[in-house]
């Protein structure tokens, strides 16, 4: 069973939501700094699907993801967190985030600027692939704060 999320955005920039076809969460064609926070709970990722899959995203912003993930499952070894696509900015993982399950965040081969920050030791990852010109110019902000409860 795939959970549904209750989602508030201060500035929708996407072209669909859906709640299933595999990933619990999926959100698709985003422009802007994306954050996500929320409670995540016994949710199955269908097939190879991650938890929550972030489709098309053109953005140099930053990514922040925070909250709370327990009793969740990725069957065939995918990520809780998959940024397909085009996600070149930076990614911080909140220091209050709690993960019961494995964490694991699958980021994009497309990236031309991709910052992966360590917040226990301040290490600053990067990588560049694509030129800038390659990218959408940032057009919204959007603030994800989805909870999931699926009970078992």
């Amino acid at each position: 069973m795939i959970g549904f999320a209750t989602v508030s955005f201060t500035y929708p920039h996407l072209s669909r939501f859906r709640g299933s076809r595999g990933s619990a969460l999926r959100i698709e064609f985003i422009k802007g700094n994306v954050s996500i926070d929320g409670k995540y709970q016994n949710n199955v990722a269908d097939g190879d699907r991650a938890l929550i899959a972030l489709n098309r995203i053109f953005s140099t912003g930053t990514m922040t993801v925070s909250g709370e993930y327990y009793n969740n499952t990725c069957a065939k070894g995918a990520s809780i967190i998959d940024c397909i696509s085009s996600f070149a900015g930076k990614l911080v993982i909140d220091d209050s985030t709690i993960f019961e399950d494995n964490l694991s965040i699958r980021y994009p081969d497309r990236a031309i600027w991709l910052e992966i920050e360590d917040l226990e030791d301040g290490t600053v990852y990067k990588d560049i692939i694509y030129s800038e010109a390659e990218l959408q110019e940032l057009t919204a902000d959007l603030i994800i704060t989805p909870e999931y409860t699926v009970d078992t």
